[in-house]
């Protein structure tokens, strides 16, 4: 008995479940002893009864030594008992030990591997979106997780005052793998931070850069309606006047356009190293919105030149018109002025008219052909029939007068 009570003392302090183990089947092996043991304990007591109920003389104290065995085995007995309700419940702390450590360790590696994962082979604005959301999700299963570690450190705990010898060894270990779920929060908050400000200035970009297209995409528009206009249509010159100032306005918004496609990519400029994949969706659309900008505006330009040229045709020949109409009422009034005098006037004076109305004959015949070539409006039409029709008429009355106050040079005339 006093072999199995020091075989019990050296059982009370497990180093491990395999210890824990161990002295399960030491308590088991015990027990079964003491089985053995009390059958002889017992075999001992009848022996006693019987000898004490014969002739045969016992010493004193062979009762209570008796007494005393029996009491020994049930310390005996009691000491394995509790050991055994003890070493279960270690055993039990020890699973759940094992369970929450594999968990926290697991734990720690699938949100390094999915920090990793999360990250786009192909930077856009939908990718970030995601990867955003996803880091996040991690990050508030991170905080729920805290109560594993709390947990975690409760058992250890525990262990600690039941296996002193490997508390040391289970407490190290636990820190390293904190240290490992610590980094790897602070990695994860780092990287939802750069996330987040790429994020945004993705967006940033994205507005802009949709704004802008979607400015150019209605200029553009414009610009068609203006190229669309009958350049030989009646009264082009009512039109192509404010068409010219929508021109010029257009061309100073496309201008503006231009100016915040190039502003955008210092947006660009500021998003970090993007690998090359990623790179081309955003330049290759900013490149495209700058070319476009581009055509239009050597378009634009193109088409007001287009627009100035004619004007100044029409008014060019406007002045023209306006010059000769002015000639011939002069040599009209001065005309009728001859007509009103004296019966027998100077020939020469008519002979004057004559050839002041033939001098602008080129004129006369330049304007009849410019007039075939610009769409002029009916009111031009009219007004440069109308000259024609006075010139004739001028210069076939003077030529008249002239020949019947006597006879006169010839003098070369062309008509209209």
């Amino acid at each position: 008995m006093e072999a199995q009570e020091e075989r019990l003392k050296t059982l009370q302090k497990p180093g491990s479940v395999i210890s824990v183990q161990k002295m399960l089947l030491d308590c088991q092996d015990i027990e079964n002893q003491l089985a053995i043991k009390s059958k002889a304990l017992d075999e001992l007591r009848q022996s006693y009864l019987t000898s004490e109920s014969g002739t045969m003389p016992l010493l004193e104290d062979t009762a209570s030594r008796i007494d005393g065995l029996f009491q020994k085995r049930s310390s005996v007995i009691n000491q394995v008992n509790e050991l055994k309700t003890s070493m279960h419940s270690v055993l039990q702390e020890w699973k759940v030990y094992d369970k929450l450590y594999e968990e926290v360790t697991m734990m720690t590696i699938r949100f390094w591997y999915c920090m990793e994962h999360s990250k786009p082979v192909v930077l856009s604005l939908e990718a970030l979106r995601c990867q955003v959301q996803n880091l996040q999700s991690l990050q508030d299963e991170a905080e729920n997780s805290e109560e594993s570690w709390e947990k975690l450190q409760e058992v250890i705990g525990k262990l600690k005052d039941r296996c002193p010898s490997v508390a040391e060894i289970i407490k190290e270990k636990c820190q390293e793998t904190h240290a490992r779920w610590t980094q790897v929060n602070q990695d994860l908050a780092d990287q939802l931070q750069k996330a987040q400000s790429l994020l945004q200035l993705w967006k940033a970009y994205n507005s802009a850069h949709t704004e802008a297209a979607a400015r150019l995409a209605q200029q553009e528009a414009k610009y068609q309606q203006l190229e669309n206009i009958n350049m030989s249509g009646n009264n082009l010159a009512e039109i192509l006047t404010p068409a010219l100032q929508d021109v010029k306005e257009l061309q100073r918004d496309v201008q503006k356009t231009k100016e915040d496609l190039l502003q955008n990519s210092t947006l660009l400029d500021r998003l970090p190293q993007l690998p090359e994949a990623s790179a081309h969706v955003p330049l290759s659309k900013q490149l495209h919105s700058l070319q476009r900008a581009s055509y239009l505006e050597k378009m634009l330009l193109m088409k007001a030149n287009e627009f100035e040229f004619v004007l100044s045709q029409f008014k060019d020949f406007g002045d023209q018109l306006e010059s000769l109409k002015g000639l011939i009422v002069h040599e009209e009034e001065n005309l009728d002025k001859l007509n009103h005098q004296e019966k027998e006037a100077n020939p020469d004076l008519f002979l004057n008219h004559v050839l002041a109305m033939t001098a602008q004959s080129p004129d006369v015949e330049h304007l009849n052909e410019v007039s075939l070539k610009l769409p002029l409006s009916d009111i031009a039409v009219k007004t440069l029939q109308n000259v024609n029709r006075r010139w004739i008429r001028a210069t076939a009355t003077a030529l008249e007068r002239c020949r019947s106050e006597g006879p006169i040079p010839t003098i070369p005339f062309q008509g209209s």
